[in-house]
């Protein structure tokens, strides 16, 4: 029985190294003001893989619509600032987590995708009220295919953020991203935690 629990405790403190090896990478304010017009602003400095391959976004979780409000997934990617998503845990979403896909056949006369990183706006950006009440994300864990990459450390800031990978991540047909919720920045009313936007850039 000891050698068995042992062995477990082994297991466990060999996982929390392989955490702790993991790079960080640590997003970029872009600028203070945000708009619908921000998503040209950032598009004309960069591309959004959206230009040479297509991308199916799904969550673990949303919650409910109320008010005439969706929250759903898709309002990350719909060029609008003033939807979000936000998750639908009971407590502040820890382990929620977005994924994208990239089925074959929106690689078209492509193998792979240079994916370069990501634009985001983090919070709720309804109004200033509204992004302060809601909870936003602290830090990302990344995955590709299941595989933990990094870390990703956003800022608390009601403005766009870019987050840009010291190297670029190729993608090819059927791969996964996954942007699990590890950290977040508690909201002064709701623990639902939102993002209004998020884009992934850098296909050429």
């Amino acid at each position: 029985m000891f050698k068995i629990i042992l062995a477990l405790c082994f297991c466990c403190a060999a996982n929390l190294v392989a955490q702790d090896t993991l790079a960080t990478v640590t997003a970029n304010i872009t600028g203070p003001e945000i708009n619908d017009e921000w998503f040209d602003e950032c598009f004309g400095c960069d591309c959004s893989l959206g230009c040479d391959v297509g991308w199916e976004v799904s969550a673990s979780s949303a919650l409910k619509p109320e008010a005439g409000n969706s929250y759903e997934v898709g309002n990350l990617d719909d060029l609008r600032a003033k939807t979000a998503w936000i998750e639908g845990h009971a407590d502040y979403g820890i382990g929620e987590y977005i994924l994208y896909k990239f089925p074959k056949r929106l690689f078209v006369g492509l193998d792979s995708a240079n994916w370069g990183g990501f634009i985001i706006m983090n919070g709720y950006f309804k109004s200033e009220k509204i992004w302060a009440a809601n909870s936003r994300v602290k830090t990302f864990k990344m995955y590709h295919n299941d595989k933990p990459v990094c870390y990703v450390k956003l800022h608390d800031s009601m403005s766009g953020q870019d987050v840009k990978f010291a190297k670029p991540i190729y993608l090819k047909r059927e791969d996964e991203i996954k942007l699990e919720i590890f950290e977040v920045y508690p909201g002064t009313k709701y623990k639902d935690t939102a993002i209004s936007a998020l884009i992934l850039m850098g296909a050429h």
